[in-house]
């Protein structure tokens, strides 16, 4: 991978991560599982090269909780929303413009739930650049104070929240 890249992810330590870059050029359509790995908390492939005006889809497993895909470089490129688990979600972008696309998971960034795609021969990217197509298979958006907590404790990145809550209603 470009330089920025293979550091970027070594200091993050990013799941999975070897080193190397998934060679999707020449393909119209890249799939890149979410939840993968040994413990749910990876991208597969975790960094990937593709062509400009490529649709990228982020598939999920329904392993290691609720995840989302969020650009963090450049910020605001693209965002599925809110952390979801369901194993029939997927959330495409298209890539049209060359350049470096780093990405994690925002409730397991911490944890090394990061990935990059790399358009063309890289470069800084733009957030222009990207068109986004949404979820499917998410599921409805949640209201009341569950999902007021969710929002929290998603957004200010709560040390092991995997997006689950455990139900101790009842009990003393």
């Amino acid at each position: 991978p470009p330089e920025p890249v293979d550091s970027t992810l070594r200091e993050q330590d990013a799941m999975n991560y070897d080193g190397k870059i998934a060679d999707r050029t020449g393909q119209s359509e890249v799939k890149i599982t979410v939840g993968g790995g040994d413990n749910g908390l990876a991208f597969d492939p975790v960094v990937v090269q593709v062509d400009p005006g490529t649709e990228v889809t982020w598939s999920w497993t329904g392993n290691g909780g609720a995840h989302n895909v969020v650009a963090a470089s450049p910020e605001g490129a693209f965002n599925s929303g809110e952390p979801v688990q369901e194993a029939s979600a997927e959330y495409s972008a298209t890539f049209n413009e060359a350049g470096n696309y780093l990405y994690h998971c925002q409730p397991h960034r911490t944890i090394g739930m990061v990935g990059a795609v790399v358009v063309g021969t890289g470069g800084s990217g733009d957030p222009d650049g990207v068109s986004e197509e949404g979820m499917t298979g998410a599921p409805p958006e949640q209201t009341g104070p569950a999902a007021t907590a969710d929002r929290y404790l998603s957004e200010n990145e709560a040390n092991l929240y995997a997006g689950e809550f455990v139900d101790f209603t009842g009990e003393q």
